[in-house]
């Protein structure tokens, strides 16, 4: 869980300090084009990956942690940072994040970025 003041110092995109380790971070939200919501900042940071390439992706809430099986989609649909779906069931269809995907985006996105 973020403090408050960290929180409020994340941007959209931008790096997280954890323990004195900067990595890149993206708000989840924004990833997916639905940018952040001025009166709900980021509460949680979800840290993936290993050694230099980790991500923080943060979100406004956490739901549940589950353990699924997960189908790839179909090769007509491309979805950057999808990995595949869950079928939950009566609950629905789960979409799962594919972290390497979403890492690959953020640091192209960081090296065309205008300095």
């Amino acid at each position: 869980e973020l403090r408050t003041a960290e929180a409020l110092m994340l941007g959209a995109d931008g790096e997280f300090d954890l323990n004195g380790s900067k990595m890149r971070c993206v708000r989840l939200s924004v990833f997916f084009g639905y940018g952040p919501q001025a009166e709900k900042p980021a509460r949680y940071g979800i840290v993936a990956g290993l050694a230099e390439a980790r991500l923080c992706i943060t979100v406004e809430c956490l739901v549940e942690e589950l353990d699924v099986v997960v189908k790839p989609l179909p090769k007509l649909i491309t979805a950057p940072g999808i990995a595949g779906a869950a079928d939950m069931g009566e609950k629905g269809i789960l979409l799962v994040i594919d972290v390497t995907g979403m890492q690959d985006s953020v640091n192209k996105g960081r090296q065309t970025a205008p300095a």
